[in-house]
């Protein structure tokens, strides 16, 4: 006598069997078959699930795997699985309770401590990342994610020697990997070991050519490294990097090469932060000695302070009509095809001024004060603070505050949450900084300027 429940079994095994050799619709026709018998068959669901999911259908693809997990919950596989979509579909927390679950199931699985680790890094649990990237490794010393994750957290706490050990660790154990070789390569820069990571970015770009990011992180060594023309042209990789290619512009107007712009007009735009901006905009001078007009087009918070650039005919905010021109270029592509060297960086400061006006309004404002004036910013923007290259504790400035021979301002426009309220010697300019003009300005008033690695830093030099 046939058994109905065996020979159901037999027919998911096909499909999953028919799913794994291409032949997708087949395979959903099965699962859909088998739930018409078994509406709460779990593994016809998990499957489906998986199938809706492959075909961009996520809503349907999660209420199918969600209702696997409930009929089926004692399988770790449908949990997994249904953590993995999920933090494929940028739900990081949603996905870690799912792996959550399918670890209480299977505690000794590499790939799920692996997976819960990326979890906590996706949320910014570095300390829970690391624990969860190093029970992996236990379980299993040649998982290479586990191994990059956790040189990534380390990084990220800055212990880049402890990084960068893993990362050779990873790479003895699991051979050569180009996303390992990359991240080495970034410890290795960080750390100033500029040949030795120029080494690691070929390498991987060796094993995989068209590795836009380790490209772009190649430049930056080269740059280190005094090449700078060599440098100019991997950086022209980052337009096929995804965080940079939103600012990448579809222009009418064919691409400047760097050459004669006898009778005609240049527009070059800002592509990146206020702080690229604001140092590349000395350019515009170079370029207007090419025989043409410069139109810069900026962030609206630069543009005051941009119509007192060297070499700039007009500004035009981002988001405004673009004026009539001939050709164009993003402005930090001009160095490279102005050929720039070491030796031949623009450096005719200064290329930006304060109003006049303004600057004498902030100096008699400030005149009033006692001791030594000092600005100060000590963290970049929201969606930099990540960055410890970034920020600096303001406890770090109590030795200024407590001398009684400074006056400190700060020059912060956000002032974080965690940094309320500042301290009473420090007079808080927030509301005062309008845009960028206002705050040279008020630079233009200060006898010295103390600052992180952002738009101030540049704007002060």
């Amino acid at each position: 006598m046939a058994d109905p429940g065996r020979d159901l079994k037999d027919l998911i095994y096909k499909a999953v069997i028919m799913q794994a050799e291409g032949k997708v619709a087949e395979a959903e026709a099965v699962f859909r078959q088998v739930l018409k018998v078994v509406p709460d068959n779990p593994d016809a669901l998990h499957f489906l699930g998986l199938a809706e999911y492959r075909k961009g259908h996520a809503d349907d693809a999660i209420r199918l795997m969600m209702r696997a997990v409930r009929v089926g919950g004692d399988n770790p596989l449908f949990s997994a699985n249904l953590g993995k979509v999920l933090l494929d579909l940028g739900r990081p927390a949603e996905a870690g309770t799912a792996f959550r679950r399918a670890l209480d199931l299977a505690p000794g699985s590499a790939d799920l401590h692996l997976r819960m680790a990326e979890t906590h890094r996706l949320l910014g649990g570095l300390v829970e990342a690391e624990a969860g990237y190093r029970r992996a490794l236990k379980l299993d010393p040649k998982l290479a994610g586990a191994g990059n994750g956790l040189g990534i957290v380390l990084e990220a706490q800055g212990r880049t020697k402890e990084a960068e050990a893993v990362y050779r660790r990873t790479l003895k154990a699991a051979g050569e990997l180009p996303d390992v070789l990359y991240n080495l390569g970034n410890v290795l820069r960080d750390r100033h070991h500029a040949d030795d990571a120029i080494r690691s970015y070929r390498r991987a770009i060796g094993l995989r050519p068209d590795f836009a990011e380790a490209h772009v992180h190649l430049a930056f060594a080269l740059f280190l490294k005094g090449d700078f023309r060599a440098a100019w042209r991997e950086y022209e990789w980052r337009w096929r990097v995804p965080a940079f290619a939103g600012a990448a512009r579809k222009l009418d107007a064919p691409a400047w090469d760097g050459g004669s712009l006898k009778g005609r007009t240049l527009l070059l735009y800002a592509e990146q932060g206020f702080g690229d901006t604001l140092q590349f905009a000395r350019y515009a001078d170079v370029a207007a000695g090419k025989g043409g007009r410069v139109i810069l087009e900026c962030q609206p918070a630069l543009v005051r302070l941009m119509k007192t650039a060297s070499g700039v005919h007009r500004v035009v905010a981002q988001g405004a009509k673009l004026p009539a021109f001939d050709c164009q270029a993003p402005l930090l592509s001009v160095p490279g095809l102005l050929g720039t060297t070491l030796t031949t960086v623009h450096a005719d400061v200064p290329y930006l001024k304060a109003e006049p006006a303004l600057a004498r309004k902030w100096r008699k404002r400030l005149a009033a004060e006692a001791g030594l004036k000092i600005g100060i910013a000590w963290r970049g923007t929201a969606e930099r603070r990540g960055n410890p290259a970034r920020a600096c504790p303001l406890a770090a400035f109590r030795p200024f505050i407590a001398d009684r021979g400074f006056r400190l301002y700060s020059l912060q426009k956000e002032i974080a949450p965690e940094d309320r309220p500042l301290p009473k010697a420090i007079v808080d300019l927030a509301a005062d900084l309008d845009d960028f003009a206002t705050t040279a300005a008020v630079i233009d008033a200060l006898d010295l300027v103390v600052t992180i690695d952002t738009a101030v830093a540049h704007l002060a030099g």
